[in-house]
C-alpha cells in the first residue's frame, strides 16, 4: 500500500510545558498547499512555509500519566458563559459574532486579528478577571499568560475543550481540529507528515488566513479512546498462552497507523504475525524476540524494529510492550 515509505511516525511525547496550538490539513488541502508553496519558490526548510510535504497528519495520543490537552471548539453558549465569568467586557460587542452557522469562525478570526493595543488590553482584562477563579480553565489560562504574555492564544482554554487524560486513555485528532498538548507524557503516533498550521503559543511561523481555511469550526463532544481486547493477526502456542498474552488496541479511522499494547506472560511464548513494518517499545520488563535462528533481548526502555518480511516472530518475557504498525482500511 505504501511502497518503501514508512507511513507513520511514533514518538514518546513529554510536554513539560504547553506546546503550540495547532491543527493539520486533510489530504486534499496538504497536496494543494504543498504545490502552492512550491510554486511560490519557498525552500522546504523556509521558516515562513506552511506545508512541508503533501500528506495529511491525523494523530493519536495515549497518556502514560495524567495528561492535559486542548481539543476542538467548545459550544458557542459555553464560550459565552466562560467569557462572562472572566468579566471580559471588551468582548461584549464581539460575542454576538458567535451566533449563526459561521459564528465560531467569525469570533475566532476577530480575536486572532486584533490590533496590538486591543489585544494587550484584552489580555490584561483576562488576567484580572481570572485572578480569583479556581476552575481548571482559569488555572491553565493564567499559566499561559505567564509564559506567553501578549499572545492572544492564551485565551484558548475558554474557547477550546479542556481534556484531562488518565494513563491509558487516548485522543484521536483528525484534520482541522485545533489542539494543544499542555502537560504530561504520552505515546503519539501519526501519519508521516510535518504539516503543522500553528495558532499560537509559539515563536514559529503563523498564517492566520491559511489556518482559517483548514480549521473545522464546529463543536464536537470529546470522545476518549481506551484500549480494547483485539482479535488481531496474532496467535499464541496454546489457548492458555493466548489468555495470558493480553493484546489490546486503539481503534481509529486512520489507515496509516495502528497502536497496540501487549502484556506478556513469562510462562508462555507468544507468536506475532506481522502484516507490515512494526516498532516494539518496551515500557517495563524484558522481552526475548526469536525469529528463525536469530534472537534479540529487549530491556525496559528499549525499541525494536521488525521489517514486514519477518517470519515466525515469537515473543517471551514479562514485559509491557507498545506496538506501532500500519493500520487497516476502514469504511
Amino acid at each position: 500500500t505504501f511502497g518503501n515509505a514508512l507511513p507513520f511516525l511514533f514518538k514518546i511525547l513529554a510536554a513539560a510545558e504547553p506546546l503550540s496550538i495547532q491543527c493539520h490539513p486533510n489530504l486534499e488541502q496538504a497536496r494543494a498547499g504543498f504545490a502552492a508553496d512550491n510554486a511560490a519558490g519557498l525552500a522546504l526548510d523556509a521558516p515562513n512555509r506552511n506545508y512541508r510535504d503533501d500528506n495529511h497528519k491525523p494523530e493519536l495520543i495515549v497518556a502514560l500519566e495524567e495528561f492535559w490537552a486542548l481539543k476542538g471548539f467548545r459550544a458557542p453558549q459555553e464560550i459565552q458563559t466562560l467569557v462572562s465569568a472572566a468579566k471580559l467586557e471588551s468582548l461584549g460587542e464581539r460575542l454576538p459574532l458567535l451566533q449563526g452557522a459561521d459564528g465560531l469562525a467569525r469570533f475566532f478570526h476577530a480575536l486572532w486579528t486584533l490590533g496590538n493595543e486591543e489585544r494587550q488590553a484584552l489580555l490584561e482584562e483576562l488576567r484580572a478577571g481570572l485572578a480569583g477563579l479556581p476552575s481548571n480553565e482559569a488555572r491553565w489560562t493564567k499559566s499561559l499568560l505567564q509564559k506567553y504574555p501578549g499572545d492572544i492564544a492564551c485565551i484558548a482554554p475558554l474557547l477550546l475543550q479542556l481534556v484531562k487524560l488518565e494513563a491509558g486513555e487516548g485522543l484521536y485528532l483528525g484534520a482541522g481540529e485545533l489542539h494543544a498538548y499542555l502537560q504530561g507524557t504520552g505515546l503519539e503516533i501519526m501519519a508521516n507528515s510535518d504539516n503543522v498550521l500553528r495558532g499560537g503559543l509559539t515563536p514559529k511561523h503563523m498564517d492566520v488566513e491559511e489556518l482559517m481555511k483548514v480549521l473545522r469550526f464546529e463543536h464536537r463532544p470529546i470522545s476518549l479512546l481506551r484500549a480494547c481486547q483485539m482479535q488481531p493477526d496474532s496467535t499464541a502456542q496454546s489457548a492458555e498462552a493466548e489468555a495470558r498474552a493480553q493484546l489490546k488496541g486503539y481503534t481509529t479511522p486512520c489507515r496509516e497507523f495502528a497502536l497496540f499494547t501487549l502484556d506478556l506472560d513469562p510462562a508462555a511464548d507468544y507468536q506475532h504475525v506481522l502484516s507490515s513494518a512494526t516498532i516494539f517499545l518496551s515500557l517495563g520488563g524484558q522481552t526475548e524476540f526469536r525469529w528463525g535462528e536469530e534472537s534479540l533481548r529487549l530491556e525496559e526502555g528499549g525499541v525494536a524494529f521488525a521489517t514486514a518480511d519477518t517470519q515466525d516472530l515469537r515473543l517471551r518475557g514479562n514485559a509491557n510492550l507498545w506496538i506501532a504498525t500500519v493500520g487497516t482500511e476502514h469504511d
